[in-house]
């Protein structure tokens, strides 16, 4: 029997597949038997983030032989693209690996719009600013923001990237008209994603008072 040697062709059939927002599943086949080179031992498992590169927790990962020849991979970021790498192993050392990439699922917002202020600057109306959520954190592309005001009574309104006005600093704002002038408005926006609604902030806002003119006239009697 001559010695063996690191297996000279990569597992088959190697697919992600099953993705879910955090979670997707990976399945392949051994080694083509006349190029394993001796008896495939283990594999060993690497995903990554396409950009930025990072690696989830727990990898790589081994699996020993005989596997079932598929692993869930968790612990994954929303909306994100990934490339699995795996290769087999035997007494000798590795073959070269086989890839697959694939993109997560969306999910609602991790966390809420930043800098959230609120300014009066017309009767009736008031004005308000946020930055986005932060980008690693949006899961998805965001399709509009939720603005609502409780005082006397609610008013809630959904903002749509086209009726947003925003900056040269990625500030965005937006006017609402219709609130009671000198009255204090505790309003809060959160972001909406095509799966859901992220979390909430909050700020205070108070409206202009309205002013009201008086005329007086005085009679003189000759």
């Amino acid at each position: 029997t001559t010695d063996e040697e690191p297996p000279a062709g990569p597992p088959l059939n190697f697919t992600i597949l099953d993705m879910t927002s955090r979670t997707f599943t990976v399945t392949w086949s051994p080694p083509d038997p006349f190029l394993r080179y001796g008896v495939i031992i283990s594999y060993s498992l690497t995903c990554e983030e396409i950009e930025g590169g990072h690696i989830p927790p727990s990898y790589p990962r081994m699996f020993t032989v005989p596997p079932i020849y598929n692993a869930t991979v968790d612990e994954l970021r929303p909306f994100t693209d990934y490339k699995c790498s795996l290769i087999a192993i035997n007494s000798a050392g590795n073959s070269d690996p086989t890839t697959d990439t694939s993109i997560t699922d969306e999910d609602a917002p991790e966390s809420y719009p930043r800098e959230f202020s609120i300014e009066a600057i017309e009767l009736r109306s008031l004005t308000f600013t946020w930055k986005p959520v932060d980008k690693r954190l949006q899961n998805g592309p965001i399709i509009n923001y939720t603005i609502s005001c409780n005082s006397s009574s609610i008013l809630s309104m959904e903002i749509s990237p086209d009726d947003m006005i925003e900056d040269n600093n990625g500030v965005y704002n937006h006017a609402i008209f219709g609130f009671t002038p000198g009255t204090i408005y505790v309003c809060s926006i959160y972001a909406n994603s095509s799966v859901g609604a992220g979390p909430e902030i909050s700020a205070i806002g108070i409206t202009l008072e309205e002013i009201i003119s008086t005329t007086s006239t005085s009679s003189v009697s000759i």
